[in-house]
């Protein structure tokens, strides 16, 4: 399994996909939505000449809901609020045949997700062969780190050689941060954690002081784990002198500038 993220926006995608024997394809997947949550998809297509009788949705193996478009028509929704979330499903079919169709779940976190819970999707035809296909999917409260954020603490009476680092970075559950100077790790002054409440994830800081030398550089890492297997975020460094040389030539390049603007 692989996770992906791209700075604080990713996406995560897990998918359970199977053909059975009789022609009913039946697909499930889960992706972590931005500022959103978790959204289920169900998809299926039944074999030529086969029409849907029902799909039953499952939350922790208890059935609540159940679409037929013999009753509801080509689409049904509904919306259930618990304590940490609104589970809010879309069902609907094709017009055209009645074999295609989705039911698209959307659980909205109102507050941290501290547990997993069980989708399942079940798919049944109608006369006369009546097949049908379930599917399971869980959904563990876990997204991987996003990449670290970096930058320097300062202050009006920073006179000190000192550098000050302020790392952060989010995930589910809060990741761990990790500090390494030039070779050594290093413990980290000060953490914080809090829920973000707009990006339904654990936004996590850490800060650190050293003495900057040219041949240092400071790192920090995003780090969680994942079913026994390690996923981390992408790493950020701070280095003295690559800052310093950057400045220096910024410092030139305008100096420049202004020269020509001179000359003209």
């Amino acid at each position: 399994m692989e996770f992906k993220t791209a700075g604080v926006l990713f996406c995560l995608v897990f998918v359970a996909v199977r053909v059975s024997s009789s022609g009913l394809e039946v697909n499930l997947t889960r992706t972590w939505k931005q500022d959103i949550g978790w959204e289920i998809n169900c998809t299926w297509e039944l074999p030529p000449r086969d029409y849907l009788q029902s799909v039953r949705l499952y939350l922790n193996r208890q059935q609540f809901m159940i679409f037929r478009p013999e009753i509801d028509g080509l689409e049904r929704s509904l919306m259930i609020r618990r304590l940490e979330d609104g589970v809010v499903t879309n069902c609907g079919i094709s017009s055209v045949d009645r074999r295609r169709g989705s039911c698209v779940i959307t659980s909205e976190l109102y507050q941290p997700q501290n547990n997993s819970f069980t989708l399942q999707c079940e798919v049944s035809g109608e006369r006369p062969t009546f097949i049908m296909e379930k599917k399971t999917i869980v959904v563990d409260n876990f997204v991987p780190p996003s990449d670290a954020v970096l930058t320097r603490v300062r202050s009006l009476n920073d006179v000190s050689d000192r550098v000050t680092l302020n790392c952060s970075a989010s995930g589910i559950p809060s990741p761990n941060l990790t500090w390494t100077i030039g070779s050594q790790k290093m413990p980290h002054e000060f953490k914080g954690t809090a829920w973000n409440v707009t990006s339904k994830l654990w936004d996590v800081w850490s800060i650190v002081s050293y003495t900057p030398r040219s041949d240092l550089t400071a790192v920090c890492t995003p780090e969680a784990t994942y079913k026994g297997e390690p996923v981390n975020g992408h790493s950020a460094q701070y280095n003295s002198a690559a800052i310093e040389k950057g400045a220096l030539t910024s410092i030139i390049t305008v100096l420049a500038v202004l020269y020509l603007c001179r000359l003209r």
